[in-house]
């Protein structure tokens, strides 16, 4: 893709939108109503759109895997393996998307090899946004209804250069809109390497303007609003079922010692 100069915070003007009409990259479940638009700049706006607010932490690393639930019991994320959400940069594990022309300060979503995360929604949805970050070949964003896949979306759909870009121009914002009888209830992340790396996660029951046209006819209308934020509050890492195991080795180890002395 192009490069492009600086971009704006999040949820600004749209500048860049590249619809993908192409056939299907492999590795994708391709559906014609499915339309998908990527960019180096902001998801698309709305006041139908809710946001999910992932907080934001004091050292980088692994924050939480614990699942959680969102907007009032409309949805669960849920997490397996290693997968989880993550803050800040750790070498050979994550790499905090690009928000604007830095790292993003917050939380962000982070499936790592052998794992996954899931967002479940009690209610069909018709569109998706994110800010994927630093996309590689071996990422896959994978849809549902029920059990069935609707769509399979791997990095090579987003950028032809998907190759782990983890500096301004390396976080792409994704937007899709399921039309016709198209919807989904659930999105999964994988990635076969460290690491898939995302958060600015929207959804809607409604479809949303995603390309450069719709999105200036939606500000001409007066209809592009601030999205409502829906705030995750994840659990502390102590939770977290990666500590258990560790957590019961250190007071086997206290207790050695202590009958020791």
């Amino acid at each position: 893709m192009p490069r492009l100069p600086p971009r704006s915070p999040a949820w600004g003007t749209l500048t860049l939108s590249l619809t993908l009409v192409a056939g299907p990259a492999f590795g994708q479940v391709y559906d014609p109503e499915v339309i998908l638009s990527a960019s180096l700049t902001n998801v698309a706006q709305s006041a139908s759109v809710n946001l999910l607010d992932l907080g934001s932490s004091s050292k980088p690393g692994l924050v939480s895997q614990s699942s959680v639930g969102f907007d009032n019991g409309a949805g669960v994320i849920s997490y397996s393996g290693t997968s989880g959400i993550y803050s800040g940069n750790v070498a050979g594990v994550s790499a905090a998307p690009y928000i604007g022309n830095a790292p993003t300060t917050g939380n962000y979503f982070a499936a790592q090899p052998n794992g996954s995360i899931s967002i479940s929604y009690a209610q069909s949805q018709r569109y998706f946004g994110m800010a994927w970050g630093s996309v590689d070949t071996y990422n896959s964003l994978t849809f549902y209804r029920g059990n069935t896949v609707v769509e399979q979306i791997p990095g090579k759909a987003i950028s032809n250069a998907a190759a782990g870009d983890q500096g301004l121009h390396g976080t792409y914002y994704v937007n899709m809109n399921f039309t016709g009888a198209s919807s989904f209830d659930r999105v999964v992340a994988t990635s076969s390497s460290p690491a898939f790396e995302f958060n600015v996660v929207a959804y809607s029951t409604q479809t949303q303007a995603i390309t450069v046209a719709q999105v200036e006819a939606a500000q001409a209308a007066g209809k592009v609003e601030a999205p409502h934020v829906v705030t995750v509050n994840p659990a502390p890492l102590a939770a977290s079922p990666l500590l258990v195991p560790l957590l019961a080795w250190f007071r086997r180890r206290r207790a050695r010692a202590g009958m020791r002395g």
